[in-house]
């Protein structure tokens, strides 16, 4: 368990580049220990669960954007967070690598952070902006293939494939069901 009063714990390789807002800069292997894995060097050790509503992890952009939006709510009598009323569960949300970082998911909700109390599933790839008062409703996925940052206008938009590659909405404003290799 311990070598000479530390713990042996597995290493694991993080792949990075030393800029990470520069995917182009040089690559570099990252060493680290998750001391998490401690726990199974511990016999009688248990974990405990830590209800959401205490406790709702912040790993990446897509989790911050769902705690922005309009999902939860802070009770006033315990500083809990809470679903707001209406809303059975959050959204499962994924965003590409235009998202990895703060500073392009600040720069993505610089004008407003849209609606996800009905959202179920949103989906983006490619750099894309939110405009005021964006609302997602049901499925909804948004690409960008031209790399050009562009801005997704206010509105509501409802189980659709929105294709923003050129500045456009390539799919019409009309709602399109999704195929399983769509999403």
């Amino acid at each position: 368990m311990c070598i000479r009063d530390r713990l042996k714990l597995p290493v694991m390789v993080n792949h990075k580049t030393v800029d990470p807002k520069d995917k182009r800069s040089t690559r570099v292997e990252q060493l680290e220990v998750a001391m998490g894995a401690a726990i199974s060097l511990f016999p009688t050790s248990t974990a405990v669960e830590v209800n959401r509503l205490r406790f709702i992890p912040v790993k990446k952009c897509q989790d911050l954007l769902v705690l922005r939006s309009d999902v939860y709510r802070i009770r006033a009598a315990d500083h809990h967070l809470e679903l707001m009323p209406g809303v059975e569960a959050a959204p499962v949300v994924s965003l590409d690598d235009n998202f990895k970082l703060m500073s392009q998911c600040d720069a993505s909700m610089a004008v407003g952070v849209p609606s996800l109390r009905n959202c179920t599933l949103l989906v983006i790839n490619g750099p894309v902006k939110f405009g005021p008062a964006v609302k997602f409703l049901g499925k909804v996925k948004v690409v960008n293939r031209d790399g050009k940052t562009h801005t997704l206008p206010f509105g509501e938009y409802t189980n659709k494939l929105i294709d923003m590659t050129g500045g456009g909405f390539a799919n019409g404003p009309g709602p399109k069901k999704f195929s399983h290799d769509e999403l």
